[in-house]
């Protein structure tokens, strides 16, 4: 059996569940994630090509203009969503959206709050929960995993500690110089 969104809010709307303006309001957003799907992966190896040639930041990892163009606009999408929903008084479609919106929010800050600097040799990691500190010596490994729903390659940090820490490409710069750094030496130091 496969979703249909259409069958899904007939069904609703048969039994009272939901208006047509939820209706007209789910497909506006199903249209909009299905545009977002093609784009990527139409578009997906021009835009990791992209990011790779104009990474020039060295010594930090920081959050990237695109990946913040698209937070701000997905987010501004499901605000749009909701104040429609607001005012056409589409209840199921407030209950969804508010979850969404804050939930895509704190997503948001976590992504834009991290940064990572190499000072006076050693490494600060700073996120909004946590900040780690930590030589260059206290990495055991670094890898270049792909994962799903993101664009490009996610660098992990892996330390002795046990602890790793992410950057997706999609989201940040910097990771270039770290990774050609890292890799440079082979013992595991900055050159």
């Amino acid at each position: 059996m496969t979703f249909d969104p259409y069958s899904v809010t007939c069904f609703l709307a048969a039994y009272g569940r939901t208006s047509e303006a939820e209706f007209i309001i789910f497909h506006i957003l199903f249209v909009c994630v299905g545009c977002l799907f093609f784009y990527h992966a139409l578009f997906e190896s021009r835009i990791v090509d992209a990011l790779r040639k104009y990474d020039h930041l060295e010594n930090v990892i920081k959050p990237r203009k695109y990946g913040v163009v698209g937070l701000i606009g997905t987010e501004s999408v499901l605000v749009t969503a909701l104040c429609f929903s607001v005012y056409y008084e589409a209840i199921i479609m407030i209950d969804f959206l508010v979850v969404m919106v804050l939930v895509y929010t704190v997503r948001m800050v976590g992504i834009l709050s991290v940064r990572m600097d190499y000072i006076d040799g050693l490494f600060v990691y700073r996120s909004f929960r946590r900040m780690i500190t930590f030589p260059p010596s206290e990495i055991s490994k670094i890898t270049r995993e792909m994962r799903d729903r993101s664009v490009g390659y996610t660098l992990v940090i892996y330390l002795f500690s046990g602890q790793s820490i992410e950057f997706s490409h999609q989201f940040y710069s910097g990771l270039e110089w770290f990774w050609d750094e890292f890799n440079k030496t082979g013992d595991g130091s900055l050159s």
